[in-house]
């Protein structure tokens, strides 16, 4: 993991989850930052192949899916221009099934 990786997960810690979103017909590789007491999600997406930077929405949640999928493998796909997503989309339709 870069300098960069390292620092954003010093400063985030344990509540960087990774997640998909769905934004109109497609999903999202992204990472939730936090939940709103009334369900909503802050969740960063992330560029490729560049991770570090993205971009901040606030979702509903039918628009946000986590996925049980460690932080060091989101970013292997994000800085591999997305190779490997099928584990990311994989792991969403078995929390999906769940």
């Amino acid at each position: 993991m870069n300098t960069a990786m390292k620092r954003v997960t010093a400063f985030l810690g344990s509540s960087l989850i990774a997640g998909m979103v769905i934004v109109a017909p497609v999903y999202l590789p992204a990472f939730i930052i936090e939940e709103f007491d009334d369900g909503r999600f802050t969740v960063f997406v992330p560029s490729a192949p560049t991770p570090i930077s993205g971009s901040v929405y606030i979702l509903t949640p039918d628009r946000v899916h986590p996925v049980d999928v460690p932080f060091t493998n989101a970013i292997k796909v994000l800085s591999r221009w997305g190779s490997g997503s099928k584990e990311l989309a994989a792991a969403m339709k078995h929390e999906k099934a769940a």
